[in-house]
């Protein structure tokens, strides 16, 4: 039990990871913007991606099929994606992400655009990278899980406390 739950620890920090370099570079160089460190944290992690990743993983099962992981996954990224939007704007006061110029968005907080997205994503995630990641990371010994979930959670709650000391 304790090996299945630092793998998904370790999934967890591939998807935050995934998702900063997906925001910070591949999104800027695709739309023509500039290249940046996006998130709140300081540092190479956005967890609502991680989040988003091992929900749709958790949630849904490889056998199942590809229009409803789309569906069902685009459905709950969304929903995660709109109340990370609501609380961190009560918390922090300011708005991380505003889709108002999008079309089909709800309140500026979630869009068709982002679903589709969040729909292939879940897909892949699902049917080929959680597979694969898990396999990989369960081959590794116990030690070895431990000591880089424990290092990869010490890095982020680094990363965290400094950009909320940074906002204070």
């Amino acid at each position: 039990m304790e090996k299945y739950i630092s793998a998904l620890l370790i999934s967890f920090y591939v998807y935050g990871f995934a998702g900063w370099v997906w925001e910070s570079f591949i999104c800027p160089v695709i739309t023509g913007g500039k290249i940046k460190n996006s998130g709140f944290l300081n540092g190479p992690i956005v967890p609502i991606y991680g989040v988003g990743a091992l929900s749709v993983s958790l949630l849904f099962s490889v056998h199942e099929t590809y229009l409803s992981i789309f569906i069902g996954g685009a459905f709950v990224a969304c929903v995660i994606e709109y109340f990370t939007s609501w609380a961190m704007e009560k918390l922090y006061h300011r708005r991380w992400w505003d889709y108002s110029d999008k079309a089909f968005n709800v309140n500026g907080r979630v869009c068709l655009e982002g679903f589709l997205v969040f729909g292939l994503f879940s897909v892949v995630a699902v049917k080929f990278i959680q597979p694969a990641l898990m396999e990989r990371i369960l081959n590794h010994g116990m030690l070895m899980l431990v000591v880089v979930a424990l290092e990869s959670s010490f890095f982020a709650f680094s990363a965290a406390s400094f950009s909320l000391w940074r906002a204070i």
